[in-house]
Parts: structure tokens; sequence; C-alpha cells
């Protein structure tokens, strides 16, 4: 017989919450040293190189997804009902089959990027300075693809609170490495290095943890639709991928637009990715789709839907006010952060914020359908929108440059996600936090003509007017009450970073 709906409800969302906010830790770290990282890069390499290190970026990030094959997904998926089934001795095997497959498939394609590495400079990067990059570029690539395996491994055994503090050690020693590699005046090439060596010491403190906690290996077949499950996903990632803007810095090379530019494109996108997730609790990672599948697993369906419920909310409750104040006073932000070469980004930055406010919803979306098993809907709904972002992209970027991939972008991605949020509704037919939203916009609103009267008629520094307005709308909140019972009742408990608020505020009608 299932537990009653509170003890169930405490005992699995204490493990959820643990688990994310430690995950809060090392996604926080990430974001920090991102946005750190391109603020210096910005100003030590220019527009010109920071453009081509953006182009660097995407070509590897390429070629880390083609070469994920689903595996990373398939472990949060599939580890977490291993264990339950008392098939722990199988999982090592496992791991090793899908780690030596990674490295494999890099093994034939290194020798390729060496000898083309002429070409790859010209075609994509039209810098011949890259050239002497891209076999370093090929040695990186064996780090990246292991280090998916890794997190997924740790993710799926719950071990945040070692994965994470790792991941701030990680941001730590890269962000060493490459302001001391960069006193060579190597540039991109000493940027690339100093991420390799940050990457190398956190894979060996991850292995070593990993070795630890795994037990010993049995030789036994899976009973598991493993394979097609991977290769679900892999098509999925791929689909993701194309959705994402790490294509249109492509596209925008091979479009031949400059470097100047695609530096403005990146830093636009990357700063509103940053600011919408520097609350990782929106829990759009590993330790939510392993979440999600044990509740789909026990046939939990009231609190999949009040986790869905709780996923909106908190997500809406830190985004639409970001999203409102970003669009004031973004230009004065984009100035005080980054060189005046850079102040073309703003435009980009605005029009993301909109459409980033609603995309980060697909983190929720692609979760709950991978953990259903219903990653075949989810791809046909990636599969509409990469080929409409392709499709876009290709007749907007010649028209309209920068703003036509964004649009592209934006718009594509708009179309997939409300496809991925009926499949959704019709499993699991969950309570949407229309009050909620309601009441949110008003005080986001109430805000922004804070932040715009502060900063056009009183001429509050940013760096003053920012946190007023924020603790204001935190204030407004607190008396305005829109958490719903269920929301409140799951980040409350076993140590919710905001739990002291969520308790003390009254729940909506």
């Amino acid at each position: 017989m299932e537990k009653t709906p509170e003890k169930s409800l405490d005992a699995d969302s204490s493990k959820l919450i643990r688990g994310v906010s430690w995950n809060a830790l090392g996604n926080v770290s990430t974001l920090v040293f991102t946005l750190l990282l391109s603020i210096y890069l910005a100003r030590v390499l220019g527009s010109h190189g920071y453009g081509i290190w953006s182009l660097l970026t995407s070509l590897l990030g390429v070629i880390v997804v083609l070469f994920n094959f689903g595996f990373d997904a398939t472990l949060n998926r599939y580890v977490p009902e291993l264990r339950h089934r008392g098939l722990e001795t199988t999982i090592r095997p496992l791991i090793k089959k899908m780690a030596l497959a990674k490295m494999g498939a890099v093994l034939v394609l290194a020798p390729i990027l060496l000898v083309g590495k002429d070409e790859v400079s010209r075609i994509i990067f039209k810098d011949s300075l890259v050239t002497d990059t891209i076999p370093l570029l090929a040695i990186v690539l064996y780090l990246f693809v292991i280090d998916g395996v890794v997190r997924a491994t740790l993710a799926s055994f719950y071990q945040q609170k070692f994965l994470n503090l790792a991941e701030v050690v990680l941001r730590i020693t890269t962000i060493i490495a490459v302001v001391a590699l960069l006193q060579w005046k190597l540039e991109v090439f000493s940027v690339l290095l100093g991420f390799a060596i940050g990457q190398a010491i956190f894979l060996l403190a991850c292995l070593a943890k990993i070795y630890s906690i795994l037990p010993a290996s049995v030789s036994k077949e899976h009973t598991l639709p493993l394979r097609s499950f991977a290769l679900s996903m892999y098509l999925f990632a791929i689909l993701a991928y194309v959705l994402g803007p790490q294509l249109d810095i492509l596209m925008l090379g091979l479009f031949s637009i400059g470097p100047e530019e695609i530096a403005l494109y990146c830093i636009g996108f990357y700063l509103a990715y940053t600011v919408l997730s520097l609350f990782p609790m929106l829990m759009a990672g590993g330790i939510t789709l392993t979440f999600v599948s044990e509740l789909h697993t026990k046939d939990k369906k009231k609190q999949l839907r009040q986790t869905h419920s709780m996923m909106l909310e908190y997500m809406f409750f830190f985004n639409i006010p970001i999203t409102i104040g970003g669009i004031i006073v973004g230009s004065e932000i984009i100035g005080l952060l980054y060189p005046p070469e850079f102040g073309g980004a703003y435009l980009i930055f605005s029009i993301y914020l909109v459409f980033l406010t609603f995309l980060k919803l697909g983190g929720i979306t692609s979760t709950f359908l991978a953990a259903m098993n219903h990653q075949t809907n989810l791809l046909k709904a990636r599969t509409l929108g990469g080929c409409l972002n392709i499709f876009l992209n290709i007749v907007l970027i010649p028209k309209w440059g920068l703003l036509g991939a964004v649009v592209a972008t934006g718009s594509s991605g708009i179309i997939a996600l409300v496809w991925e949020f009926l499949m959704v509704h019709r499993l699991i037919k969950p309570k949407y936090p229309l009050v909620f939203l309601l009441k949110t916009g008003i005080a986001g609103s109430i805000m922004g003509i804070m932040v715009w009267v502060l900063a056009t008629f009183l001429n509050v520094a940013v760096i003053i007017s920012v946190p007023c307005a924020g603790l204001f709308y935190f204030a407004l909140q607190f008396f305005m009450h829109p958490f719903s019972q269920e929301t409140k009742q799951l980040l409350s408990q076993a140590g919710s970073p905001f739990s002291k608020f969520f308790h003390n505020s009254k729940t909506q009608p």
C-alpha cells in the first residue's frame, strides 16, 4: 500500500530538495564562472578574438553532442531502475561500455580534424591563426565526451554534494589556468589549454569517487530497453542543439558574419541565459530526471503533477522580474560589464530575455516526457522545431544578420515548446498556476516601474537600483503570497534556501 500523500511527499521531496540544493551550488558556480570569464575574455581578446573563441566552443559543442549517443540521459533514466530492481552489479559494466564507445568514436574523429585543420580554419573561422589550435581541440574532445558519462553516473547515485563541490574546484582551477596562460599572449590557444587543465583535474577526482561507490561487476544481461532509449535521447540531444544558439553561431560563421558581430550575439545570448539561470532549482538537470523517473516508476501521478506545478511556479517567480528589469537596465548592465565595443549586444540580450523566459520551460517538458518513456513524442516536437530553425536561419540570417538568428531560434523553439506542453498535459493533466502568474506579473510590473524611475529620473546607479528593486519585489510577493500549498510544501522541506520565506508567507486562496 502506498503511503499517505503527506508522508510520501515528505520522503520523496526531501531527496529531491537535498539534491537540488547541492545542484544549485554547482550550477551557480558554472553560471558565475561563465559570466566572469566572458567579461575577462571580452576585455583581453577584444571583439574579434572573443568571436573566434565563441566559434571554437560552438564547434566543440557540436562534436560533443554528436558523440554523446544518448548515453548520459540513459544512465540518468535507468540506473535508478537497476538499483530499484536489485541489479546494482550490472551498472559498472554498463558505464564502462558507454565510456569506451564514446572514446572510440573520438579516436576516429581526431585524425580527421588534424588532417583537415586548414580547411576547418578557412571555412568556419575565416582566420588562419586558428589552425594551430585545432590539434589541441582534438585532445580536449576526449575530456569533454567522458565528462557527460561521469556527471550522469554521479547524479544517478544522488552524489550531488560531491559532484558540485568538484564543480566549484573545476571552475576555480580553470580560471586560474586561463589567466596564467594568457600571460603568454597565445590568446585562444591559452584559453582552450586552461579549460583542458581544469577539466582533467575534475575528471580524475570524479572517476576516483565513481570507483569507490560502484558495486563489483557481474556478467548479466539487462532486461531494459537501453538501446532504444539511448537512440531516442541521442536524436533528442542533437535536435535540442539544433534548436539552440550554438547552431546559430556556426551558421553565422558559415554565412560570413564577422567574428566581431558573432561576439555581440554570444554576449547578448549568454548574458540573458545567465541572468535567467542563476536560480538552478529550476531543476532541469540529471537529478530531476532521476527523481521524476522514480515517481513515474512508482506510479505516483499526484506527486508528478505537484512537482510539475512547483517547477513552473518557481521558474516564473524569478524569471518574470528578471526579464522586466533586464530589458529596462540591460544597456547599463552591458556597459558596466563589457568594453564599449560590445554595446550592440543589448538588442540581442533584450529579445533573448523574452524568448528564454518561456523557452526554459523546455527543461520541464523534456524531463517529464523522457521520464515517462514518451521520448518519441518529444523527438517529434524537437524535430519540427529543429527543421524550422535551420530553415529560418537560412532565410533570415542573409536578410537580418544577428537579428535573423535570434528570431529563428526563438520562434522555432516556442513552436516546439507548445507541442511538448500539450503532450505533458495529455499524460498527467497538471494544474497550471494562473493565479500565481497574475500575481507575479503584477509584482514584476510594479518592480519594473520602480527600476525605471530610479534609473531614468533619479539617475541611481544600476548596482544600487537593481538590488533595491529585487528586495522590493520579494517584499511584494511576501504580502501577495502567490504560491500554492503544494509548492510551499515541496520547497520548504529539507533545507530549501527559501524555506523561511515559504513558511512565513500565506498560501494563495
